[in-house]
């Protein structure tokens, strides 16, 4: 919910958009309007200074970029000084992916930003029986830019 962005700062995360206008899927957006907001997008992530900005989905990446042939996870290039990653969208209309594999894409990413505490983490919940996707969310940022430097 709108109300509850701010709780991301807690876990030191922050959330934003790469386009102007809010869609129901990333293909109601053409390449020319995510290509029209990466200057705000690189703007906001400057300002910032996150380490990691991690996109939802290959699209926005992808035409930023003007590169159509991404891999999943982390990027080669830098995004306005951060680290960029591409996760698969967790959104229950994406059906390409299994949920093991979401939780290993989303652990990968946990594991770069905060490699210590992830082995802990890891070990804690398997002891704990606690699931990896209720541990991921808070940790992992998924769809927002990580704001540790």
């Amino acid at each position: 919910r709108p109300e509850e962005g701010r709780s991301l700062v807690v876990h030191r995360c922050g959330l934003t958009v790469a386009a102007a206008r809010a869609t129901q899927k990333v293909a109601d957006l053409t390449r020319e309007e995510l290509r029209d907001g990466q200057p705000a997008l690189e703007q906001k992530v400057r300002h910032c200074a996150p380490q990691v900005i991690a996109f939802l989905g290959n699209a926005a990446y992808a035409a930023m970029t003007d590169d159509r042939r991404l891999a999943w996870g982390r990027q080669r290039d830098l995004f306005a000084g951060a680290v960029a990653w591409i996760l698969p969208n967790p959104s229950g209309r994406n059906r390409m992916f299994r949920t093991e594999d979401l939780v290993r894409a989303y652990r990968e990413l946990r594991d770069y930003v905060e490699p210590s505490d992830a082995a802990a983490e890891e070990t804690d919940s398997q002891a704990s029986g606690v699931s990896a996707p209720a541990d991921l969310g808070a940790r992992t940022c998924s769809g927002y830019h990580h704001t540790r430097r």
